[in-house]
């Protein structure tokens, strides 16, 4: 993925690619995005819907406390170091 927001999600610049990557997702039992520091709050073209089944990883460092707290409310999210 090219970028998360807290309220839009996934997104991608490129529409093609979010149907493959949204058909991955939905065709697993589980999936998984990793994101580093640089993807978040980034707003691109397509959007990626993020299923129940979607787990995101990133690092501690990639975010501030109050905004990983922010993340973890919203999404399954698993901050810690990798």
């Amino acid at each position: 993925m090219n970028g998360l927001d807290i309220e839009l999600g996934l997104t991608t610049p490129d529409e093609q690619e979010a149907l493959v990557k949204q058909t991955a997702m939905s065709l697993a039992n589980q999936s998984f995005v990793l994101i580093d520091h640089s993807k978040f709050n980034k707003v691109y073209f397509a959007r990626v819907p993020l299923l129940e089944s979607t787990t995101i990883i990133t690092s501690e460092k990639a975010l501030n406390q109050e905004s990983l707290k922010e993340y973890q409310q919203k999404y399954h999210f698993i901050g810690g170091t990798l």
